[in-house]
Protein backbone atom coordinates (compact mmCIF):
# COMPACT_ATOMS: atom_id res chain seq x y z
CA UNK A 1 0.00 0.00 0.00
CA UNK A 2 1.18 3.26 -0.99
CA UNK A 3 1.45 6.17 1.57
CA UNK A 4 0.35 9.64 0.57
CA UNK A 5 2.58 12.68 1.64
CA UNK A 6 1.34 15.69 1.48
CA UNK A 7 4.28 18.34 2.93
CA UNK A 8 8.09 18.57 3.59
CA UNK A 9 7.33 17.25 7.14
CA UNK A 10 5.74 14.29 6.66
CA UNK A 11 8.17 12.92 4.10
CA UNK A 12 10.90 13.73 6.57
CA UNK A 13 9.05 11.81 9.10
CA UNK A 14 8.46 9.18 6.49
CA UNK A 15 12.65 9.12 5.52
CA UNK A 16 13.65 9.40 9.41
CA UNK A 17 11.80 6.10 9.75
CA UNK A 18 13.16 4.44 6.70
CA UNK A 19 17.05 5.59 7.42
CA UNK A 20 15.87 4.05 10.89
CA UNK A 21 15.44 0.47 9.22
CA UNK A 22 18.68 0.52 7.30
CA UNK A 23 21.09 -1.98 8.81
CA UNK A 24 25.18 -2.10 8.30
CA UNK A 25 26.46 0.33 5.44
CA UNK A 26 22.64 0.00 3.82
CA UNK A 27 21.32 2.85 1.46
CA UNK A 28 17.82 4.04 0.33
CA UNK A 29 18.50 5.85 -3.05
CA UNK A 30 15.25 8.35 -3.81
CA UNK A 31 14.73 9.78 -7.53
CA UNK A 32 13.50 13.42 -7.79
CA UNK A 33 11.35 14.08 -10.62
CA UNK A 34 10.32 17.17 -12.05
CA UNK A 35 10.10 20.34 -14.51
CA UNK A 36 13.01 22.90 -14.67
CA UNK A 37 12.09 25.62 -11.59
CA UNK A 38 9.22 22.60 -9.67
CA UNK A 39 11.19 22.61 -6.36
CA UNK A 40 13.47 19.44 -7.14
CA UNK A 41 16.26 21.61 -5.17
CA UNK A 42 14.32 23.19 -2.45
CA UNK A 43 12.78 19.55 -1.35
CA UNK A 44 16.12 17.72 -1.38
CA UNK A 45 17.57 20.81 0.51
CA UNK A 46 14.67 20.94 3.18
CA UNK A 47 15.34 16.85 3.94
CA UNK A 48 19.01 17.38 4.09
CA UNK A 49 18.39 20.74 6.32
CA UNK A 50 16.20 18.40 8.58
CA UNK A 51 18.27 14.91 8.63
CA UNK A 52 21.79 16.42 7.84
CA UNK A 53 24.46 13.84 7.83
CA UNK A 54 22.58 11.15 6.97
CA UNK A 55 21.82 12.02 3.55
CA UNK A 56 23.58 12.82 0.26
CA UNK A 57 22.57 15.09 -2.55
CA UNK A 58 23.68 14.10 -5.67
CA UNK A 59 22.07 16.84 -8.23
CA UNK A 60 21.72 16.58 -12.44
CA UNK A 61 23.22 20.08 -12.49
CA UNK A 62 26.62 18.72 -12.79
CA UNK A 63 25.84 16.70 -15.84
CA UNK A 64 25.30 20.17 -17.75
CA UNK A 65 27.51 19.83 -21.06
CA UNK A 66 30.51 22.40 -20.62
CA UNK A 67 30.48 25.66 -22.84
CA UNK A 68 32.84 23.67 -25.00
CA UNK A 69 31.28 20.74 -25.53
CA UNK A 70 28.09 22.56 -26.54
CA UNK A 71 30.51 24.54 -29.03
CA UNK A 72 31.66 21.39 -30.71
CA UNK A 73 27.32 20.18 -31.24
CA UNK A 74 25.99 20.00 -34.66
CA UNK A 75 24.09 23.38 -33.67
CA UNK A 76 25.98 25.44 -31.07
CA UNK A 77 23.88 28.50 -30.84
CA UNK A 78 20.86 26.51 -30.35
CA UNK A 79 22.82 24.25 -28.11
CA UNK A 80 23.88 27.56 -25.46
CA UNK A 81 20.09 29.04 -26.11
CA UNK A 82 18.57 25.85 -24.88
CA UNK A 83 20.90 24.65 -22.26
CA UNK A 84 18.79 22.90 -19.66
CA UNK A 85 17.00 20.51 -22.34
CA UNK A 86 17.48 17.11 -22.13
CA UNK A 87 20.25 17.28 -25.49
CA UNK A 88 22.43 19.17 -23.55
CA UNK A 89 23.21 16.87 -20.95
CA UNK A 90 25.58 14.14 -20.38
CA UNK A 91 22.70 11.64 -19.67
CA UNK A 92 25.21 8.69 -20.41
CA UNK A 93 27.65 10.04 -17.48
CA UNK A 94 25.04 10.26 -15.02
CA UNK A 95 23.54 6.74 -15.46
CA UNK A 96 26.99 5.35 -15.49
CA UNK A 97 28.07 7.37 -12.48
CA UNK A 98 25.03 6.30 -10.45
CA UNK A 99 25.44 2.42 -11.53
CA UNK A 100 29.01 2.71 -10.09
CA UNK A 101 27.92 4.37 -6.80
CA UNK A 102 25.08 2.24 -6.66
CA UNK A 103 27.63 -0.93 -6.52
CA UNK A 104 30.29 0.75 -4.32
CA UNK A 105 28.19 2.45 -2.16
CA UNK A 106 30.23 5.84 -2.84
CA UNK A 107 31.40 8.26 -5.51
CA UNK A 108 32.79 11.66 -6.53
CA UNK A 109 30.44 13.63 -8.59
CA UNK A 110 30.45 16.98 -10.58
CA UNK A 111 28.57 19.79 -9.74
CA UNK A 112 27.92 23.29 -11.77
CA UNK A 113 29.40 26.68 -10.91
CA UNK A 114 27.05 29.02 -11.89
CA UNK A 115 29.42 31.87 -11.91
CA UNK A 116 31.95 30.30 -14.33
CA UNK A 117 28.58 28.84 -16.07
CA UNK A 118 30.21 24.99 -16.04
CA UNK A 119 30.12 21.22 -14.46
CA UNK A 120 33.30 21.29 -12.00
CA UNK A 121 33.78 17.25 -11.53
CA UNK A 122 34.66 15.51 -8.23
CA UNK A 123 32.68 18.45 -6.34
CA UNK A 124 30.56 16.05 -4.59
CA UNK A 125 31.32 13.04 -2.62
CA UNK A 126 28.56 10.56 -1.47
CA UNK A 127 29.29 8.70 1.54
CA UNK A 128 30.06 5.18 2.26
CA UNK A 129 28.10 3.57 4.84
CA UNK A 130 24.37 4.19 6.06
CA UNK A 131 22.67 6.56 3.69
CA UNK A 132 19.71 8.28 1.85
CA UNK A 133 20.65 9.33 -1.49
CA UNK A 134 18.83 11.66 -3.11
CA UNK A 135 19.22 12.31 -6.91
Amino acid sequence: MQKEIKNHSELIDELSLKYDLLSGSSQHWIGLAGGPGSGKSTVAGKIKEALRDQVDIIPMDGYHYSCSELNEMENPEQAHERRGAPFTFNSRKLVDDLIEARRTGSGHFPDFDHKERDPVEGRISLKPGKRIVIV
